[in-house]
Order: structure tokens, then C-alpha cells, then sequence
């Protein structure tokens, strides 16, 4: 199962628009909120007046700063040098603003409309101040410190050393020294950042967040002493999420504003980012500037590096804004051997929206600066960029490998790999001489389309510990429940777990139901970053599935009576069935007993040990369910589906099992199937006459409801010659 492709699970619900997320959230009595923002990147806030928007019919609150706990502080979520405490953002601006866009105040109001009305009626007086735009700006001679009590608009810097960069780099052959830029990004997912803060019932209960996301196990942690609650009376749901990239999920000021809202007013409160909200304070990323010097031999290879990084973290350091820098510092030097390297690293702040991570932090700047030089060394030496690469990649041999690198004291350090190997398939199937034959002619002619080959190598950092969860509970239907700390943002992590269980358990992907994270269903869990969830939720959900046949196996020892050691799970295979066998001497196992997991192909169904029955075979059970009736050929009977033979209707059903299609066994009134909150049940019929489940018909019109109907049951099936009536429902 796993390698296969699979349909992705969950994907017909945002195919036919029946996601949940943020913004389709209802809950009673709801109000919403809006945040007045700073229209000027450095200000000092003079004052306040709120009385008119207070005034406003519909509007319930409006919180500034005065309102809000002085400890409600965006901490760093990751280690972080000694001083960065004083560059922390305020959950509302407090004296001063220092980007646009920063909030000044929440109003809560009955609808969106009224509580963006408000917004106007509020009255702010400020005193614009130098604002700096970037970090030459910042760093200037003469230039105003953006906080008190700093010496330096330079958070922190970052060293790193191996072996004698200078020295190294006076003895080259050849040396480039460089300057480049890399601009600043931001993620702009399709759905913009949203929550719904539920406050607890007066009688007790907890603050229920839902619309969180990434990692909401640890912000929970962060959260709960800034609302003055404990961590059990905290919890964080992920619903459906439109795209995170890194962007989404961290912590941001509307998260502690928004549940500081409700628990003042007691009612629910929502809040949704427009699009230019979005673009003006979420999470902003990868400005940096590298100076860097590159050493080479005669022949190519690199001899030292040696650089000055000096990234714009924006106006604050807020969770991860050092990450991307550090992690580029790191693995500047990449999948190839500097024996020498030096490297500096400014975090410096300026007065724009504040950084933070981005899809692969860190990685697309470093690579393309240290890919470019080595092109030009290439050309300086007269040497093919393919082969200037493969000279100093790092053998297999050498592995693992010590880059001699450090990230948040983490050493960068590769464990396996082969990439001269990597780099000579992908040349193979370029056919690179080929294609670098055909660049020549065609950049040869007098005129027309001029062509390009560009190479590059890079090391990407991924599967982050420290751990991660993942439970699985198999239910008495045959469904099995899973959850994880992992969130997913799009990507499709309920399809990768699915697969994992269902290769472990030898069951199908779609008997699997993987919930959204939710702190009350997993008390302990890291998050989805640095492309971590596969591996790590995929290795915990492993794990809970060799548990989960151990406790199986451990109850049906109990109930039958007999050392666990005679009861084995076996694995099911193509649609067989998967079965624990008490194995007792001279015997074989009966299959008669009572199910620990109850479903289709592929439960753990209890066995009768030692009771001297044996399971027919289905031959068996047809001889006897026919002996003595005579010789008299009976009619074939005829469905009700078309009048189509018995036998092309049980036909069809196995080519719809072959084609994954539901399986759907008789007529009769269609399920209300309602698993979001959202959809509405629909009816149609299959080709064949039967009821589809909802959201699975051919056309919009609601399907009048079938009459249950007695069915009557294949020979094989019948017991004493007697009919059994069965009331028909989709698989």
C-alpha cells in the first residue's frame, strides 16, 4: 500500500465545497472581531479614544492596550541568544508602533460589518518617528535604536567557524567575492488566518480555540499562563486548513487578543483576516543580504568560504524569526567538502512586518548564492559546470559527514547518502552532453531563442524531532480512529497516515478515519514544520499499529483461554481476511467467536479454540445447503436493478470493488451521512438502481427514499430453509 497511489481520503468534501474551516465555523451566540492597525511603520502612540466606537449600537468591546496583560508577550518558540527577550512583540502595541500594520486595538461587535464601522470612530493620536527600511538603514551611523535600553538595532550575532577561512583564502588560486540579495517574500495562502475563541461555561469547562494550526500543542503551552489558566483548561482544535507554508500556525497577536475578547464578554468571538491584512502582518521572510568570498585550487575544487549574512527580520523577533538566517548560515557550504569556512550572522530589525519561516527557511538563499559562484568559478577556470560540482561533492565514503556546522546547537551533520551517484543519474537522464551539444547549436545562430542549462545542489533539512504522537482506536463498527499532534495544512497528511496503518494492519485506507489535531484528543504533541509530519507521525502511527494487534492479541488470549503466544494476527492480502488463530494441538482454529474489531475484510475477529469445530469451507457450506432438495434445475432469479441476472449484478459489485467505488449491497433508504456539520444528505441511484451515499449522485435533486424491501438470500446463505429479512444499507 504504501508507493501506491491512492485517491486522496477527504478530498470529495473540498471538491464539492463541504470543507469546514475556520470562517465556517458557527457557534451560538457568536460575535466577531476586527483590528485597527497602524497605518505608519514608526510612531509613537500619543493616545487613544475609544468612546465613539464603544457608543456604536452592536458593538460589544473594544480592547487597547490598557485592557491587555503586560505579560501578553509573543515568546521565541525555539532557542534563541541571550538578549533577544528585549525585541519580543507586544500583543498590542504598547507606547510605540514599529511596523504598519501592528495592532492598536480589537473591536468585538454582532457582525463584521459593525465592528469594521467601528474601527473609524476610533480616535488614535500619533507622532511618526525615523522608520528604517532596511538593514543598512538600521545599522547607519546615527541611527536610532528601535527599543530601549538595546545598544544595537542587531539582535544577535552568529559565528560560525571551521578550519582557517583566511588563511585558507590568501593561498587560492582563485578568488570571487560577491554581494547578494535576496528579496522578501510571504506565503499569501488561499485562506487568510482565522479562530473562533469559545470561552468556558460559567459552571467550568475549558477555552476552546478552534481554527489553531501547526503546532498547537506548543502555543497552548504559551498561551494558558497569558490568559492565567491552567494547560488542561486549554484547548486548541485544527479544522480544515487552505495552506500554512510556515506562514500559518505560528503565534501571532490575534491569537491571545481574540480568546482575551471572549473571556471577558463570555461569548464566542470569530475572527477572519482579510487579504490585505494578511499581506501586511502575517509573517513576511527571506530578506538577507550575503558578502561572501569563495576560494578555489587550480583544478576546481573549493578551498574555503567565507561570508557576512545580514537579514532583515523585520520589526520584531517573534517565534521562530531567527530560524531561516541560522539554518542558511548552516548549510551555506552545502552537499560539497569546504574544509574552511567562516561565516557571520546579523539579525537585524528594521521597521517592517516581522519575519519568519517560510517553505524550506533558510535554504533557497543560501543555495542560490553559493550555486551562482560556482558557476562563475567554472568560467574563470575554463572547467564544465557539471564537473566543477562533481569534484567537490561529498563521496559516500565519507559519510556520515560533519559539515562542522551548528543550528540552534544542533550540528549539521549527514548521515547517508551517495551524491556524486545522484548527480551522475541526473545527468543521465538530461543526456547532459547531449543537451549541451544542442544548447551550442542553437545559441550559434545568428538569431532567435538564446537557451540555457542551469545546475544546482542543494541538502534540505527535514524530519525535525523531537517526537511526535499518534493514536489509533479501532472501533466495534470496524472503523478505525486516528489522531496525531501533527496538523495538516493541504498537503494531505490523513491520506499518508492512512496508508501507513493500512500497510501495517493490512487493511484498506479508506477504513481509517484521521481527525484534524485537537489537544483534547492528544495531550502531548510537537507539530508540522520542517517537513516533519510523515516521518514523524508516520513512524508513531506505525508504532501504535504493532501496539494496537499486541493489545488484540493480548484480550483474545483472555477471552478464549488459551498463551498468547497461539494467537497470531495475520496481515490481510488482496482482500483476505485477516484472522487471530488460537492454534491448540491437533486441531485448527474455529472462527466462530467473537469479533475484537468488527467490519469488513480485514478485522481482527476472535476465534473458538479447542471446541472440536472446524470452519467449513464455502464448497462445504454449498453441499450441504443443497443436499436432498433433488436435481430439479430452478429458474435463474431476476433483480429488480433492469432485470439484470443475479449473477452480472454480482459481477458488477466485485468490478466496483476493483475500481474502489462504494460498495453497495442492496436498495433502500439512504444514510443522512453528515461527518463535518456541514453537508446536507443527497440522494441519487447508481446504474444500477441502488442508493448512493450522499454527495455521490449524478445531479442535485434529493432522491426520494427507497422502500426497505425483503431480500431473499442465496441458497448458500440460508439456514433450515428459512428467509431472513434484511434491511439494506450502504456500505
Amino acid at each position: 500500500m504504501i508507493g501506491e497511489a491512492h485517491p486522496r481520503l477527504g478530498g470529495d468534501r473540498f471538491v464539492a465545497g463541504t470543507g469546514r474551516f475556520v470562517e465556517d465555523v458557527r457557534v451560538t451566540g457568536l460575535l466577531h472581531a476586527a483590528v485597527l492597525r497602524s497605518p505608519h511603520a514608526h510612531a509613537r502612540l500619543v493616545s487613544i479614544d475609544a468612546k465613539r466606537a464603544r457608543d456604536l449600537p452592536g458593538v460589544h468591546a473594544v480592547l487597547t492596550a490598557a485592557d491587555v496583560p503586560a505579560a501578553a508577550i509573543i515568546p521565541n518558540r525555539v532557542p534563541a541568544p541571550k538578549g533577544t527577550d528585549r525585541y519580543l512583540q507586544p500583543a498590542i502595541a504598547r507606547d510605540v508602533v514599529r511596523f504598519v500594520g501592528e495592532p492598536v486595538a480589537l473591536v468585538v461587535a454582532d457582525d463584521p460589518y459593525i465592528a469594521r464601522d467601528a474601527l473609524d470612530r476610533i480616535d488614535v493620536v500619533y507622532q511618526p518617528l525615523a522608520a528604517y527600511a532596511s538593514t543598512g538603514e538600521a545599522l547607519g551611523a546615527g541611527a536610532a535604536r528601535l527599543f530601549p535600553g538595546t545598544d544595537s538595532n542587531n539582535v544577535a550575532t552568529i559565528t560560525m567557524r571551521v578550519g582557517d577561512a583566511d588563511a585558507a583564502l590568501t593561498g587560492a588560486q582563485l578568488t570571487l567575492r560577491e554581494r547578494f540579495t535576496y528579496p522578501r517574500q510571504t506565503a499569501a495562502a488561499l485562506e487568510t488566518r482565522g479562530l473562533v475563541a469559545v470561552p468556558p461555561d460559567p459552571r467550568g469547562g475549558e477555552l476552546h480555540l478552534i481554527g489553531s494550526t501547526k503546532c498547537i500543542h506548543i502555543n497552548r503551552t504559551i498561551l494558558a499562563p497569558i490568559f492565567g489558566i491552567p494547560v488542561g483548561a486549554l484547548r486548541l482544535t485544527e479544522v480544515d486548513v487552505g495552506g500554512g507554508f510556515g506562514v500559518r500556525g505560528e503565534l501571532y497577536p490575534e491569537d491571545i487578543l481574540v480568546p482575551l475578547a471572549a473571556l471577558k464578554l463570555g461569548r464566542p468571538v470569530k475572527w477572519i483576516e482579510s487579504r490585505r491584512e494578511n499581506l501586511m502582518a502575517a509573517n513576511h521572510a527571506r530578506e538577507v543580504a550575503y558578502e561572501i568570498e569563495m576560494g578555489f585550487d587550480r583544478d576546481g575544487r573549493i578551498l574555503a568560504m567565507r561570508a557576512v549574512i545580514h537579514a532583515d527580520i523585520g520589526a520584531y523577533v517573534r517565534t521562530a524569526a531567527l530560524v531561516p538566517a541560522e539554518f542558511g548560515a548552516a548549510l551555506l557550504p552545502g552537499p560539497y567538502r569546504v574544509p574552511n569556512y567562516g561565516c557571520d550572522l546579523w539579525s537585524v530589525v528594521t521597521n517592517k512586518t516581522p519575519a519568519g519561516t517560510l517553505r524550506s527557511p533558510g535554504r533557497p538563499e543560501c543555495n542560490f548564492v553559493r550555486e551562482r559562484l560556482l558557476d562563475q568559478a567554472a568560467a574563470r577556470l575554463g572547467i564544465d559546470p557539471a564537473e566543477i560540482r562533481r569534484r567537490n561533492l561529498i563521496r559516500a565514503d565519507e559519510m556520515p559527514y560533519d559539515c562542522g556546522t551548528k543550528s540552534f546547537g544542533v550540528s549539521t551533520v549527514y548521515d547517508s547518502g551517495d551524491f556524486p551517484a545522484l548527480f551522475d543519474e541526473l545527468l543521465r537522464r538530461l543526456d547532459y552532453a547531449g543537451t549541451r551539444a544542442e544548447q551550442a547549436a542553437m545559441n550559434a545562430r545568428p538569431s532567435g531563442p538564446r537557451r540555457g542549462i542551469g545546475l544546482a545542489i542543494y541538502v534540505e533539512k527535514t524530519g525535525l524531532g523531537p517526537f511526535e504522537t499518534t493514536q489509533v482506536e479501532a472501533r466495534p463498527d470496524g472503523r478505525l480512529i486516528v489522531d496525531t499532534g501533527a496538523s495538516s495544512m493541504g498537503p494531505g497528511l490523513e491520506t499518508v497516515l492512512a496508508q501507513i496503518l493500512g500497510d501495517a494492519l493490512g487493511l484498506p485506507a479508506s477504513r481509517f478515519d484521521v481527525r484534524h489535531a485537537d489537544t483534547a484528543a492528544v495531550e502531548s504533541g510537537v507539530g508540522t514544520y520542517g517537513s516533519r509530519g510523515t516521518v514523524t507521525a508516520g513512524n508513531a502511527a506505525h508504532l501504535a499499529a504493532a501496539k494496537l494487534i499486541a493489545e488484540a492479541r493480548q484480550r483474545a488470549a483472555e477471552a478464549w483461554g488459551v498463551p498468547e503466544s497461539e494467537v497470531t494476527y495475520e496481515r490481510c492480502r488482496r482482500g483476505a481476511r485477516a484472522t487471530p488463530h488460537a492454534r491448540r494441538p491437533g486441531t485448527r482454529a474455529a472462527s466462530g467467536g467473537r469479533s475484537l474489531v468488527r467490519g469488513a475484510e480485514g478485522d481482527l475477529r476472535g476465534v473458538r479454540g479447542g471446541r472440536g469445530r472446524r470452519r467449513r469451507s464455502r464448497d462445504r457450506r454449498r453441499h450441504l445447503a443443497t443436499r436432498g432438495r433433488g436435481r430439479r434445475r430452478r429458474p435463474r432469479r431476476q433483480s429488480r436493478a433492469g432485470r439484470r441476472p443475479a449473477d452480472r449484478r454480482r459481477r458488477l459489485r466485485h468490478r466496483q470493488h476493483d475500481a474502489r467505488e462504494p460498495r453497495l449491497r442492496c436498495a433502500g433508504p439512504a444514510p443522512v451521512v453528515d461527518p463535518d456539520g456541514l453537508r446536507a444528505a443527497r440522494g441519487g441511484r447508481h446504474p444500477t438502481g441502488r442508493r448512493l451515499l450522499p454527495g455521490s449522485s449524478r445531479n442535485d435533486q434529493p432522491a426520494r427514499p427507497a422502500r426497505p424491501r425483503r431480500v431473499r438470500q442465496p441458497r448458500s446463505g440460508r439456514r433450515h430453509g428459512q428467509r431472513r429479512v434484511r434491511r439494506a444499507v450502504a456500505a
